[in-house]
């Protein structure tokens, strides 16, 4: 049988990008760091917690705060070979199962309206799937697809007016929107990171990775319909949260890096974590209460 190099192209990004890897993850360990803003202006990072000593050399990845307690990751142990989502409780560290299928969960994310939570579900029994499934937070029913006629969704992020914009697993990542009262998936962008989040104003910010040199950290406003820069992100990274008043932190190896979000900012180095132990920072989250939450990646 002879198979084209573009399909086989094709196939090892579908198995391989992001999330979605199923037939190796890679080994990752979960943080919760205070963050706490001194009167000149610098931000302390300070009392670290692992948290993710129950699944200690396995996979604890994807952070997600659903409340400013409870934090959502997807999680696969040693012994197993997909994922479900779990719940970590932060005032006390109990954890629960979320999800237990037989299919894998990734990206928890919280929609705008708080009830509800989704993730990604790849299905591996017949053709590959990956779709998004929405449940609400008291999981007082089921999960439903959200938008099943797209089948290849790596990453998503809900926007206002219920909109959802989408990082598509392709030959090369691209983004769209999607309109699951409509129907209506429209493609706007290729080749960007997997990070999509919100900014206060409702804006899309997420990564363009123009070349492989240059790799800019975007803000598309979904009035305009229109992106503009806001700064290159730091050398070779694609992950990054925002706090409630627009700043943006990103990790490069074991440090942690602030940009105000504005075009005129910099990047400052606000920690070097490695005397915690953390080696490479890729995911982070924040919640209400200045706790970041961060996944140190075993290189």
């Amino acid at each position: 049988m002879h198979i084209s190099i573009l399909k086989i192209q094709t196939l090892f990004l579908l198995c391989c990008v992001g999330a979605l890897a199923l037939a190796q993850v890679p080994e990752t360990d979960l943080y919760l760091f205070q963050l706490t803003e001194q009167p000149a202006g610098s931000i302390h990072v300070h009392s670290p917690e692992y948290l993710s000593g129950f699944n200690k050399g396995g996979y604890t990845n994807q952070p997600c705060f659903v409340t400013d307690r409870e934090l959502y990751i997807s999680v696969r142990k040693k012994e197993d070979n997909q994922n479900d989502l779990y719940a970590i409780q932060i005032d006390n560290r109990t954890i629960r199962r979320v999800t237990d299928t037989p299919d894998s969960e990734f990206s928890p994310t919280l929609f705008p309206d708080r009830a509800r939570i989704g993730c990604v579900r790849q299905t591996t029994k017949g053709p590959n799937r990956q779709n998004l499934v929405v449940f609400p937070v008291d999981q007082s029913e089921n999960g439903r697809i959200l938008l099943p006629d797209v089948e290849n969704i790596g990453y998503f992020c809900p926007m206002d007016a219920g909109i959802i914009a989408l990082f598509l697993v392709e030959d090369q990542s691209r983004l769209a929107f999607s309109d699951p009262t409509t129907g209506n998936t429209e493609p706007r962008l290729s080749n960007i990171g997997r990070c999509l989040r919100l900014d206060p104003d409702g804006n899309l910010v997420y990564v363009h990775k123009y070349t492989d040199a240059y790799w800019y950290l975007k803000s598309y406003d979904p009035i305009q319909k229109r992106s503009g820069i806001i700064t290159e992100t730091l050398p070779g990274e694609e992950d990054f949260c925002l706090d409630k008043r627009g700043r943006v932190f990103m990790g490069k190896g074991s440090k942690l890096y602030m940009h105000p979000g504005t075009e005129d900012g910099d990047w400052n180095e606000i920690s070097d974590l490695s005397v915690y132990g953390v080696g490479n920072i890729t995911r982070l989250a924040l919640n209400g209460n200045n706790q970041l939450a961060l996944i140190s990646t075993h290189e």
